[in-house]
């Protein structure tokens, strides 16, 4: 009796296994491309090697952290920049923030200070990223303020 009890129970765990909602089963798709590589005068470009490289790590490697179907990912640009972009899990389609670069709090010099920290926030279930610190790029720098964007169909809108 204690056998069939323990056989039953092996069973049912590997049934159970086996019926995992399809969802949490399903590989994200291979990297497919970029929507805009380059934009004017920026010194970020999203479809070089170590770009690619990196998303195609993030892919394979991670689920779905932001708006339900998006990776984002961070890439280092420098010494205290980052430039993101978020990566779509159904289609390996890289959707690059608008932005050069993302840093630290600056004096009134332009120089990093440690406190406050610069942050990025953004959930699974929201389709708005916010980044708390300084956002670089060619036309507009936005020292120590919060900046937020949302992801429409064909990338994204500052708030």
């Amino acid at each position: 009796m204690r056998l069939a009890l323990i056989a039953f129970a092996a069973i049912a765990v590997l049934i159970g296994g086996c019926t995992q909602p399809a969802e949490s089963r399903q590989r994200n798709h291979d990297f497919s491309g970029v929507t805009t590589c380059q934009d004017d005068f920026s010194e970020v470009n999203f479809c070089d090697e170590r770009h690619v490289r990196d998303v195609r790590e993030a892919l394979a490697g991670r689920s779905a952290d932001f708006n339900r179907k998006y990776l984002v990912v961070k890439f280092a640009e420098g010494p205290a920049r980052t430039s993101f972009a978020a990566v779509g899990t159904r289609d390996g389609m890289v959707y690059p923030l608008p932005f050069d670069s993302f840093g630290p709090f600056v004096d009134v010099f332009g120089a990093p200070v440690r406190s406050p920290q610069a942050k990025v926030e953004y959930r699974v279930d929201s389709d708005v990223i916010c980044f708390t610190g300084s956002t670089y790029d060619y036309r507009n720098v936005l020292e120590n303020r919060t900046t937020c964007f949302r992801m429409k169909p064909s990338g994204f809108e500052q708030l």
